[in-house]
């Protein structure tokens, strides 16, 4: 071949098109086969999820950081990460510590819903969890009553007040409970 039939060959359209579509598919090649297909994600906000409720044998009962979320860094192919949900993980913490009033920090554990899905969890950040416990109490009160700015007219008296709810039950942690002295109800009236 002529060096001019050569320069001929590839001053054609065609030619040109043909080798750039050649050259575009060895560079797709090049990435697919080159690049992992492995990718980490960080999914965000995944909330704490308590799995055992072993602390209420103890009388206790969750007060604080019960909504808790964290970040779980999740790898695997792109296409079964980047469709990954909340839903996906369970992250639970820790409570075979927890057996008196007070707060705990526990470790963190994460596991799939799913414990066939093709990824793995890298990280969960924080690590740990502060959780609050306190032993629930209940006690019934009579309600009293007390009304500001009621008067009598001469010749007349102020009858007996009743109410609709008379007796009232608060519950809540024991020693905020215990120091409930009294349950007023209070009203200002006028006229």
């Amino acid at each position: 071949m002529k060096k001019s039939d050569l320069k001929a060959f590839f001053d054609k359209k065609a030619t040109l098109i043909a080798i750039s579509i050649l050259i575009a598919i060895a560079f797709w090649a090049v990435v697919v086969y080159s690049i992992s297909s492995d990718f980490s994600r960080p999914m965000y906000d995944i909330p704490i999820t308590l799995t055992s409720s072993s602390y209420r044998s103890y009388g206790l009962e969750l007060v604080e950081g019960g909504d808790a979320t964290v970040t779980v860094t999740v790898n695997g192919s792109r296409g079964t990460v980047g469709s990954l949900t909340a839903e996906d993980l369970v992250v639970y913490p820790n409570l075979s510590s927890v057996t008196a009033a007070g707060s705990y920090e526990l470790q963190l554990s994460v596991q799939k819903t799913n414990p066939l899905a093709d990824f793995t969890v890298v990280s969960v950040s924080p690590s740990t969890v502060k959780l609050s416990f306190e032993v629930m109490d209940s006690a019934e009160f009579t309600v009293e009553t007390e009304l500001g700015g009621l008067y009598a007219e001469d010749g007349y008296i102020i009858g007996t007040i009743s109410l609709d709810m008379p007796k009232v039950t608060v519950a809540g942690p024991e020693d905020k409970v215990s120091r409930i002295a009294r349950v007023v109800a209070r009203a200002n009236v006028s006229g």
